[in-house]
């Protein structure tokens, strides 16, 4: 059962880390510029870390 819930947790970070990497990995200069820009917000920093306090909570229950 521990095997299981390592993979959970494994799978939980690490497919929206490689996922968004890959995204990047794809842009154009612009769109790397936008996306430097837009991690400036305030607002979308609050999103980032309520995404990442929701895996936080799951990692927590597994």
């Amino acid at each position: 059962m521990k095997i299981i819930q390592a993979i959970i947790i494994i799978l939980i970070w690490a497919i929206p880390i490689f996922s968004i990497r890959k995204t990047y990995k794809k842009m154009d200069y612009e769109e790397k510029q936008d996306v430097k820009d837009e991690l400036k917000n305030p607002s979308f920093l609050l999103f980032v870390f309520t995404c990442i306090g929701f895996q936080v909570l799951i990692t927590g229950n597994i």
